[in-house]
């Protein structure tokens, strides 16, 4: 299941045998930034 950009979501953080934590979280889109390390050469 994915959730839409924008929805707040809350993910359980902690390691085995230690008390779990809430995280409160919103989904963004990935790459955070354009690549432009794919782009055309010829174009430049």
């Amino acid at each position: 299941m994915h959730a839409a950009p924008g929805t707040e979501v809350t993910v359980v953080w902690g390691r085995p045998g230690m008390a779990p934590r809430p995280i409160r979280a919103v989904v963004t889109a990935l790459p955070f930034m354009t690549d432009r390390r794919r782009g055309d050469v010829a174009t430049v």
